[in-house]
């Protein structure tokens, strides 16, 4: 199975929950024959991309939006821009299913729009991985009313909070983010 995996959050460039979820989700993937995982990350430089066995990852300037890089004006080119790379990955990698990490959050709304069309256009379900709470009415508006095969939350607070927003009950459900069981092992005194 061939997977896209978006995030707006690089493990590569700061750090936090989306962060560290993204390492242990490469780290396990990266050597799984059944899968090809592709991810795109933003970046500050140029983009590119490097592949590390079953792994290939997408640095995307496009996804990069801190501030001073041409301000509110340069939003929309730079949306449309990485939508057209991700109809490039989706026919190179013949992508069968695309996940959109916290997508509700950590962009404009043109991000979640484009990439609605493109999976829709090419067919391809498109999943919400919602990591926290929509504290605005547009994020709620974003969660309910796109086109989601899934929104998956990390968590049962996070999932009720979406049903109470407007989420459609049979859209959501809840996916823990699992332990990293190589950094984290079982102690038997505890």
């Amino acid at each position: 199975m061939n997977i896209l995996f978006i995030s707006p959050n690089s493990p590569f460039e700061s750090i936090g929950g989306v962060e560290r979820y993204l390492v242990n989700l490469m780290d396990y993937f990266e050597n799984k024959k059944e899968f090809e995982i592709i991810v795109v990350l933003p970046t500050s430089g140029k983009s590119y991309s490097e592949k590390k066995s079953h792994l290939t990852i997408y640095f995307d300037e496009n996804l990069n939006l801190a501030s001073g890089l041409g301000g509110k004006k340069a939003i929309p080119n730079k949306a449309l821009l990485f939508s057209k790379e991700i109809e490039n990955i989706i026919k190179k990698h013949d992508i069968e299913i695309i996940c959109a990490e916290n997508f509700h959050l950590g962009l404009p709304p043109a991000y979640s729009l484009l990439l609605n069309m493109v999976a829709g256009l090419n067919n391809i379900p498109l999943v919400l991985r919602v990591h926290s709470f929509a504290t605005t009415p547009l994020q709620v508006e974003l969660i309910s009313q796109l086109m989601w095969k899934r929104i998956s939350c990390v968590s049962k607070s996070v999932t009720g909070d979406c049903f109470h927003k407007g989420a459609d009950i049979d859209s959501l459900l809840t996916d823990y983010l699992g332990v990293n069981t190589t950094t984290f092992k079982d102690n038997p005194n505890i």
